[in-house]
């Protein structure tokens, strides 16, 4: 390992320890219930808070090769649900796309996660570094993240109405781009293949990953083929 590689993996692990694992962890979940005790008439009351682990989300994201998925230098990452923002800073660490935007219907949790962008580009932005992190505050399950080229949405609590939009809007996605689900799965897969269900780890505990890639235009399966393919990948991924 050169010695850029080796300072890049020494950042991470820095980051890791300094912004991920003493980032507003109390101050996340007191947000969410002060946000969900104000606004509970106007958005679901299934809705619950949960923070990604980040060496977890880093895994994932790495081993996303394993599934034959790759992203140009133009890359966009969406998180739908992001919280205080760890998985923007995880995208930072790795510097692999252009832009990485979380979406989260908390504005309190955005002023949080704000807070973390502002402490990763003030302590361990380097000059080489090309992710750029964007915040907006709305209910990601109306924001069009159509023109992403990897969408992460942790679903665990997401009602059938919610489910929909999503399913919807992920229908819009560009052929080979990739969509990860968190505990729950699209309503109509037709348009996807499902390449991986791997496990990551979150604060309420281990959690499944639903990992799918849009087809091409015109090769859409059967439901025979598409249910053969689902056999095929739950033997070759890791056990639910």
């Amino acid at each position: 390992m050169d010695d850029i590689a080796e300072d890049r993996e020494l950042k991470a692990l820095t980051v890791r320890k300094d912004i991920f694992n003493d980032a507003f962890h109390q101050d996340t979940i007191r947000a969410s219930k002060d946000f969900i005790k104000l606004y509970d008439h106007s958005v679901s009351s299934t809705l619950q808070y949960a923070e990604v682990e980040a060496e977890s989300f880093l895994s994932l994201i790495q081993n996303l090769k394993d599934f034959d998925v790759g992203f140009t230098e133009d890359a966009v990452f969406i998180d739908v649900g992001c919280g205080p923002g760890k998985t923007l800073v995880v995208m930072a660490i790795m510097n692999v796309f252009q832009r990485a935007i979380g979406v989260d219907i908390n504005p309190n949790m955005i002023k949080l996660a704000n807070e973390v962008v502002k402490k990763y580009n003030r302590s361990w932005r380097s000059p080489v570094d090309v992710t750029e992190m964007e915040l907006k505050t709305g209910d990601g399950t109306f924001y069009d993240w159509s023109f992403a080229h990897l969408v992460y949405i942790q679903a665990t609590c997401f009602s059938e109405e919610m489910m929909q939009r999503i399913t919807d809007m992920a229908d819009r996605m560009k052929p080979g781009s990739i969509l990860i689900m968190v505990n729950n799965r699209l309503l109509r897969e037709t348009t996807f293949d499902l390449v991986g269900i791997v496990p990551v780890e979150y604060s309420f505990g281990k959690a499944t990953a639903f990992i799918y890639k849009k087809q091409l235009a015109g090769a859409y399966e059967d439901s025979t083929a598409a249910h053969s393919k689902l056999q095929e990948v739950l033997r070759r991924t890791f056990p639910i």
